[in-house]
């Protein structure tokens, strides 16, 4: 709520913009605000919010996707005309496709082009696009996870859309349906959703006759098998699935991230194809060229200033230095706490012997 009103600036619309937010995320596990005595959103409020909010998403992914369609790669470009022209010939027999990519591979870029092309057509085209985690999810417009589309998939389970809900008839009308992180759903989850999707389409045909766009990278997470052992876990990916054999498959090959630095980008490939040598013979042990790992120094005078204040806290929270480890993770906060203007005070916390807080006083 709190969100809401600093944004608004208001105290009725901010508390309509919340109680719809919360209805989203009930109807996404198919249940009502009224199944728990809430009140629904006044529709008079969230008019205004919901066309500035479609104004602006429209903006951005005009700004984003719109001029930069012909920028794609061989890669990718045969990937979309393949896909764009499965659309457009409902007499087309394979409509179900898997993209392989390394990350930096423009796998994202690809969907979003794909996207942007069939939702902004003389006579729009609806897609659904999803991933395994949300963060996925939220790089593709529109994009939900598997488990709010779908309902928690088990093996024994059926999806929770039900054949008259508005979900069902979304899937009616996608002419094109993403799923990202394909990978680390269990195959399971493939076999449930096709099932889903022949009932609501009517169909025998894989995944009902959708248009289907799955991608991932093997050389990432694969499905979480609790205790399971590593057979266990190539057992159950999609690849062991029936429906990967009516998969047509693509590889993305080209690093997009790595731009002109063509050992970085093979030595990437190398490392997640498993093809580096190991270090004395020790199995996933490799050893990184020396050219290609940062100096730590170098790295906090990139992300911080060599003179900070608290003045400026809020500009410097904005600022992150991942580590791997607990240990490194302090070294690296001590050397930037150096920095701060003020006296240092070390605390010992009882009981606590191998902990102690380092603040600095009066900054």
């Amino acid at each position: 709520m709190e969100d809401f009103n600093w944004r608004l600036q208001d105290v009725d619309r901010a508390r309509a913009a919340c109680l719809a937010a919360i209805e989203d995320l009930l109807r996404a596990q198919g249940k009502s605000p009224v199944d728990y005595g809430l009140p629904l959103a006044d529709p008079r409020l969230l008019e205004p919010l919901q066309q500035d909010d479609a104004l602006f998403r429209e903006i951005d992914a005009a700004a984003r996707w719109a001029p930069q369609v012909e920028a794609l790669n061989a890669e990718q470009r045969t990937v979309y005309d393949r896909v764009m022209a499965t659309v457009d010939d409902p007499r087309e027999v394979s409509r179900t496709f898997f993209v392989d990519g390394p990350g930096g591979t423009g796998k994202t870029t690809l969907y979003g082009y794909l996207i942007w092309s069939l939702r902004h057509r003389p006579q729009p085209l609806e897609v659904l696009c999803f991933a395994y985690t949300g963060i996925a999810a939220s790089l593709m417009d529109g994009g939900m996870t598997v488990h709010s589309t779908f309902g928690t998939l088990t093996e024994d389970s059926t999806s929770t859309v039900t054949m008259q809900s508005e979900r069902a008839q979304k899937i009616r009308n996608a002419a094109l349906i993403v799923w990202d992180e394909a990978l680390m759903s269990p195959g399971l989850q493939l076999t449930v959703v096709d099932r889903l999707l022949r009932d609501v389409m009517v169909s025998e045909l894989p995944f009902g006759g959708k248009t289907m766009l799955f991608a991932g990278d093997f050389r990432q997470i694969l499905p979480v098998v609790r205790r399971g052992t590593r057979a266990d876990i190539v057992m159950s990916s999609i690849k062991e699935n029936g429906l990967w054999s009516v998969m047509e498959r693509f590889n993305l090959v080209q690093n997009m991230r790595a731009g002109n630095d063509a050992d970085f980008a093979s030595w990437l490939l190398r490392l997640g194809n498993g093809q580096l040598p190991a270090v004395d013979g020790v199995p996933d042990i490799v050893q990184i060229p020396r050219e290609m790992v940062c100096d730590v120094a170098d790295l906090i005078d990139f992300v911080y200033p060599q003179e900070m204040s608290l003045a400026n806290v809020e500009e410097f929270a904005r600022r992150v230095i991942l580590c791997p480890t607990n240990e490194e993770c302090g070294d690296v906060n001590g050397d930037v706490l150096e920095r701060v203007d003020g006296r240092e005070m070390t605390i010992g916390i009882p009981k606590k012997s191998d902990h102690v807080l380092r603040i600095r006083h009066q900054c």
